[in-house]
């Protein structure tokens, strides 16, 4: 992420490259799946002829961001596969989409985590691991609120049914 790049001098970390990465912001993540959740589960027809349901599911932008973090799994991918480096994820602090892109990293590079058992380990180390309130993000909390609804589990279980 940007914002822990400018802190970071170049010889304080020889032979280490600092990608910088954007990424959708939480409340944009929010927004398009309540976007996607209109448009499979719509509360009145639509009446716009051009608003088809596959347009609505474009329009969303819940895909865009699929990719955008499949890509960035990818390019995990290639810096450790491909070129044999060592990888050091760090988004911004507080969300998910750290372990979305490591997870997502995993599954792909291991047929480990492509198992039942193996793909349980890897919910238990990188995301109970690292803290996921599963109740608390997920609203299945009692005292939980629906503004605390964060999707970005199901965009990892999303990327894995793909």
């Amino acid at each position: 992420e940007k914002a822990h790049m400018k802190g970071v001098k170049a010889e304080s970390a020889p032979k280490t490259d600092f990608i910088p990465v954007e990424y959708y912001d939480v409340r944009h993540t929010k927004a398009a799946f309540k976007k996607l959740m209109r448009a499979c589960v719509p509360s009145s027809p639509n009446v716009e002829p051009d608003q088809s349901f596959y347009k609505l599911i474009e329009n969303s932008e819940w895909l865009q961001q699929l990719q955008n973090l499949m890509q960035l799994a990818g390019a995990v991918i290639d810096l450790m596969d491909v070129q044999g480096s060592s990888v050091a994820v760090c988004l911004e602090e507080g969300w998910d989409t750290t372990a979305t892109v490591c997870s997502v990293a995993q599954v792909c590079l291991d047929p480990h985590y492509r198992t039942i058992e193996g793909f349980r380990t890897l919910i238990e180390k990188e995301w109970l691991g690292f803290g996921h309130r599963f109740g608390h993000i997920s609203n299945l909390a009692a005292n939980s609120q629906t503004t605390n609804f964060t999707p970005t589990f199901l965009q990892f279980l999303d990327i894995c049914y793909s």
